[in-house]
C-alpha cells in the first residue's frame, strides 16, 4: 500500500471517530442521526457529481442495482440494529460485538472472488479483535439480556455485507454512482424505520441540525465514502480491521472532547489493537 492510500486510511478512521461524539453532542435520536447523516451525504454527493451518475447510470446492469440496492439496506440495517442494541445491553457488550464485522466482510468477500487474506493479516485481524475486547469491556462480563447481544450480532453481519458487496461493487462502479446509490437506499431504509417507531424526523433545535450536517461531513464524506473508494484498490480484511481503530479514536476524543477518563486497561487494549492493524497493513500487497 502506497503512502497516498495509508494517509487515507488513516483520515478515514480519524473522521469515523468523531460520529459517536456528534451523535451524543446531537441530543437527538440515532437512528435520526443516522438517516441525515447518510440522507445529506448522498445528495451532496449527487450535487457535485450528478454528470458523471447520470451517464454511468445508464450502463448500470438491473443485477448490479440490486447489489447496489442491497448494499444501502445493509449500511441501514447495520445502523439501526447495532444502535437499537444498545437499548437491550450495554455499551461495551455492544460495540465489542458488533466491531467483529470484518470476520464476516472477510467470510463474504471470500464467497464472492474468492479473496484469500494471508494467514500472517487474519492473525493480525484477531489480535485487533483482542484488543478492542480489552478496550470494550471493564469489570465482570454477562449477559443479562439476550436480545442486546444479538442484534449487535446482526449489526456486525449488516456490516460485513455492506464492505464485502462495496469491494466487489468498486471494481466496476466509480465512487460517485456508488455511494450515492447506496447512501440514498440507506436513507429510505431508515426513513421506514423512523416512520415505523414514530420517530419525528424534523422537530430539533438548531444545535441538533448543526450535529446532522458535520455527521454527513465529516464521518460519512470524509470516513466511509472514502472507505469506499479506497476498497477498489485494498483487500476488504485491511479495510475493515483498520475500522477498529474507530474505538480508540472516539476513545481518545471522548477523553478530549468529554472529559470520559478511560479505564487503565483500556490503553493497552489501544496498544494490541494498533498492532494488529499495523500487522494487516504491512502486509496488504
Amino acid at each position: 500500500m502506497n503512502v497516498n492510500k495509508l494517509l487515507l486510511l488513516i483520515l478515514a478512521v480519524f473522521a469515523v471517530s468523531w460520529a459517536s461524539i456528534f451523535v451524543r453532542l446531537s441530543n437527538a435520536p440515532a437512528t435520526i442521526c443516522a438517516f441525515w447523516r447518510v440522507l445529506i451525504s448522498s445528495l451532496l454527493i449527487l450535487l457535485l457529481g450528478h454528470s458523471m451518475f447520470l451517464e454511468e447510470l445508464k450502463s448500470i446492469s438491473i443485477k448490479d442495482l440490486g447489489y447496489l440496492a442491497f448494499s444501502g439496506t445493509a449500511l441501514a440495517l447495520h445502523f439501526a440494529l447495532w444502535m437499537k442494541s444498545l437499548f437491550h445491553t450495554s455499551i461495551a457488550i455492544s460495540t465489542t460485538i458488533v466491531s467483529s464485522h470484518p470476520i464476516f466482510a472477510s467470510l463474504f468477500i471470500f464467497a464472492f472472488i474468492r479473496e484469500k487474506p494471508l494467514r500472517i493479516q487474519i492473525l493480525g485481524l484477531i489480535l485487533a479483535i483482542i484488543g478492542i475486547n480489552i478496550l470494550s469491556f471493564s469489570g465482570e462480563i454477562y449477559f443479562s439480556n439476550i436480545l442486546g447481544p444479538l442484534l449487535a450480532l446482526a449489526g456486525a453481519i449488516c456490516a460485513g455485507a455492506y464492505f464485502a458487496i462495496g469491494r466487489v461493487l468498486r471494481q466496476r462502479i466509480s465512487l460517485v454512482t456508488y455511494a450515492s446509490i447506496v447512501y440514498l437506499v440507506a436513507a429510505i431504509v431508515l426513513f421506514m424505520i423512523n416512520i415505523i417507531y414514530h420517530i419525528p424526523l424534523m422537530s430539533y433545535p438548531l444545535h441538533s441540525w448543526i450535529f446532522f450536517l458535520l455527521l454527513a461531513l465529516v464521518p460519512m464524506m470524509l470516513g466511509h465514502t472514502v472507505l469506499n473508494y479506497l476498497l477498489k484498490y485494498s483487500k476488504t480484511i485491511t479495510i475493515t480491521s483498520v475500522t477498529l481503530g474507530e474505538p480508540i479514536g472516539a476513545t481518545l476524543l471522548a477523553l478530549l472532547l468529554l472529559n470520559e477518563a478511560p479505564a487503565t486497561m483500556t490503553y493497552l487494549g489501544m496498544v494490541i489493537t494498533l498492532i494488529g492493524i499495523a500487522i494487516v497493513l504491512l502486509y496488504e500487497k
